[in-house]
This record gives structure tokens, sequence and C-alpha cells, in this order.
């Protein structure tokens, strides 16, 4: 279930066919003793530098989250801490594949 309008914004103009999935994410921030809750919409779409990931917080233009390339994005995502990237990276490897193509 998508949480978040796409292609209304001038930030990002996602479209549809670059909708991965949608999640939950759950997270105690410091300090807080309840958990800070965000529904998060995934995309990864083409550029020129290679598949790009972005993740939607909300339907304004400024609220995404862009880790970058998808190379970037896994990077990222296999460092401590960030649980919210392992979680994107689960369900864009749950609903799609990653592949490599040689640069010629």
């Amino acid at each position: 279930m998508k949480y978040w309008i796409d292609g209304n914004d001038v930030g990002c103009q996602h479209l549809h066919q670059y909708y991965v999935g949608s999640f939950v994410h759950e997270e105690l921030v410091l300090g807080s003793t309840m958990p800070r809750v965000e529904k998060l919409d995934v995309y990864v779409f083409p550029q020129s530098g290679g598949d790009t990931v972005c993740i939607r917080y909300g339907d304004e233009g400024h609220q995404y989250y862009s880790p970058g390339s998808l190379i970037q994005f896994i990077q990222t995502a296999s460092l401590p801490g960030h649980t919210m990237y392992k979680d994107a990276l689960q369900l864009i490897r749950t609903k799609g594949k990653i592949r490599y193509e040689q640069s010629i």
C-alpha cells in the first residue's frame, strides 16, 4: 500500500513505474522513550550514473531521503545504525533484483 502521491512534487517527480513498495519503520531516537514511526515509499529509477534510490516520507517536494545510486545505497545500508536503509534494501531485494552491468 503506497502512502504518498507519485509525481506531484518538484523535487523528484516520481513515476508509478519506479515504485518498489512501502514499509513502516520504527526507530528509537536518542533521548526519547517513544519510537519515531515513519511510513515510507521506496522508488528505484534510472539516471545517467546508474539506478538511483529515493525514499519518500511525505507528499511535499522536500520530504524524501536521497541515498544516491543503488551502489551507494547498498554500501550505506551495510553500515551500523542504518536500519531504515537495511529495511528498504530488503524490500528492493524482495520485490526486484539487483544486477551488475559492465560499462564499456
